[in-house]
């Protein structure tokens, strides 16, 4: 009696436990359901067939532009002569779009992590600081190519820009607590004045804001061409060295008559430091890099506006100037920078935070053009993915949206992807090492360095 008592109990708990699971299986289905109806369904997210993705909540996804669907990104990648793709190419004036911008319709049109990707990613925050005036899908579709929540981002709008675009700015960055704008706003235009302005008042803003490595000084078509994984690996290898392009100036767009001293311009906040040295001219891109201690010492021991001031006095290439006088500039030893005698014995150096190529060049593809820069297509994107530079510029949503689109699917894949390379894998480490102002900062910490001894006509790699 007993035995049949034990087996009727065993019979009826298993009948319990079968029930149980049941029920938990179809709960599990229920929840798996509901959250991918909630997500992006497949058949709305264009995707690289031959990556697999990481599957961890928030699931990672990547949405094309509807325009450029039909493109073959991949293909295009592949082949190193596209110039067959011409007719392919997306034209879009997305300013005249109209779209939500809440922020839960933002957080559809594009992913954005909601935690460091990597420990080498978690532990070297970067910050952007990008002038802006127009394409602001553009705008976000690019942060989100290369965004990460440790990062910090700042916006300076061009005060012509219109309301419209203003405030869809300024609603983004409520969506994003690491996403600010600035109040301040300046006249800016293809002359270049103002541009200095406004990348100090995001730098200054930056630097209250958060910790952060290296800060990237940009203007509104320089778009991502690495992953956030690949710029922290790049920065890191520059070694606290300023990533600025040098060459000799146009003295003919400094205005002469004016006071350049260090004591006329009150450079230095120790004013025992204000002598009657002028300072040395250079020139170089406006967009550049910038390591944490050399934008620290430019707000603690440097007092600018007045440069700067004078320097909006010329009529063109006016933003070229600043940083890199004050990176070459012996007498301000700007941490990261480099001494004056290169500049003086003819050797110009390249830099890695935008591509441009500058016309007339054959090396143009798409044989499209905007202020003498190549505009970059479909036609180039083999190639362009072997640049070492961080960003290129230009991208025009009006003459060939395609062409950027592919370059942000390309970065989400190299992002996300399960069987994604390490940056250090894929990246020539000796292209960015031996450089010639990531070698001088590297040598100049030894303990005997002489800076008049130092080879200034040294090639490096690339």
């Amino acid at each position: 009696m007993l035995k049949l008592k034990a087996a009727m109990r065993i019979c009826f708990l298993s009948t319990i436990n079968k029930t149980f699971l049941a029920v938990l299986l179809i709960a599990t289905l229920f929840v798996i359901f509901f959250y991918l109806a909630a997500h992006e369904s497949p058949d709305e997210i264009v995707i690289s067939r031959k990556f697999n993705f990481v599957a961890a909540p928030p699931v990672p996804f990547f949405k094309r532009f509807e325009a450029a669907r039909h493109l073959n990104c991949e293909k295009l990648f592949e082949n190193q002569d596209n110039s067959t793709y011409k007719q392919e190419k997306v034209k879009v004036d997305l300013d005249a779009l109209e779209f939500d911008m809440s922020c839960s319709a933002i957080m559809k049109r594009n992913f954005f992590p909601h935690i460091p990707l990597s420990p080498d990613e978690a532990s070297f925050p970067l910050a952007f600081a990008k002038v802006v005036y127009k394409d602001y899908l553009y705008l976000e579709a690019d942060l989100a190519s290369f965004y990460a929540p440790q990062n910090a981002y700042c916006f300076s709008i061009d005060s012509k820009a219109d309301w419209k675009f203003k405030s869809r700015i300024h609603t983004l960055s409520k969506c994003f607590s690491n996403v600010i704008y600035t109040s301040n706003q300046f006249d800016v235009d293809s002359g270049g004045h103002n541009m200095d302005a406004s990348h100090l008042v995001c730098m200054k803003a930056l630097r209250s804001y958060r910790p952060w490595k290296y800060v990237a000084l940009l203007q509104n078509y320089d778009s991502a061409i690495k992953t956030n994984a690949e710029m922290v690996q790049i920065y890191r290898w520059l070694g606290g060295a300023n990533d600025v392009e040098l060459n000799p100036p146009f003295m003919e767009r400094i205005d002469q008559s004016l006071d350049w001293t260090f004591k006329g311009l009150n450079l230095f906040k120790n004013s025992t430091k204000n002598t009657d040295q002028k300072i040395a001219f250079a020139k170089g891109y406006n967009e550049c890099s910038l390591s944490r201690a050399a934008v620290d010492y430019i707000f603690d021991e440097l007092n600018v506006d007045k440069l700067v001031f004078q320097l909006n006095s010329g009529s063109f290439g006016i933003d070229e100037i600043l940083i890199p006088t004050l990176q070459t500039d012996d007498a301000i030893g700007l941490p990261g920078g480099i001494t004056r005698r290169c500049l003086d014995e003819k050797v110009t150096n390249s830099h890695f935070t935008r591509k441009s190529i500058w016309g007339p060049s054959k090396n143009c593809p798409s044989d499209s053009w905007r202020h003498g820069i190549c505009i970059f297509g479909t036609e180039m994107l083999a190639e362009m993915e072997n640049w070492p530079e961080l960003f290129g510029n230009k991208f025009i949503p009006e003459m060939d949206y395609g062409a950027f689109e592919c370059m942000r699917e390309r970065l989400y894949n190299r992002t996300y992807a399960v069987d994604r390379m390490l940056p250090e894998d894929t990246l020539n480490e000796l292209v960015y090492k031996t450089h010639i102002i990531v070698r001088y900062n590297r040598e100049r910490r030894r303990l005997k360095f002489d800076k008049k001894k130092f080879s200034c006509n040294y090639q490096h790699v690339g």
